[in-house]
């Protein structure tokens, strides 16, 4: 990851990337599928300068992804820690809340005398 970054640092075509590098991830939305081939295309370039190489791809634009990779997006994908419903476009959040038993006089007093 500090590789990646200190790459696109040395770079001044490439610093409008370093706010999207995430760890090993590159998170990327653009306006059009003919924009987001042509940066990907760019940041492909400046990685294998590098000696690194970009293994895999996920878009939900179904054109972008067979032009980007041989396998399809899968329905449901992480990026940073989040779910990504692809199809959907949407990011999913699972939030656990924990669950209090029933409180009862006993347990009242029980929790007040500890």
């Amino acid at each position: 990851m500090m590789a990646i970054k200190l790459l696109f640092q040395q770079r001044e075509e490439t610093k409008d990337l370093m706010a999207s590098v995430y760890v090993d991830n590159f998170v990327l939305t653009y306006d059009s599928a003919e924009e987001a081939l042509k940066e990907t295309e760019r940041i492909r370039s400046i990685l294998a300068e590098a000696k690194f190489t970009l293994t895999q791809f996920c878009s939900n634009d179904p054109h972008v992804q067979a032009q980007l990779s041989a396998d399809p997006s899968p329905t449901i994908t992480q990026v940073l820690g989040t779910s990504w419903d692809v199809g959907k476009d949407e990011l999913k959040y699972e939030i656990t809340t924990k669950t209090h038993p029933k409180l009862t006089k006993r347990l009242a007093f029980w929790s007040h005398s500890h």
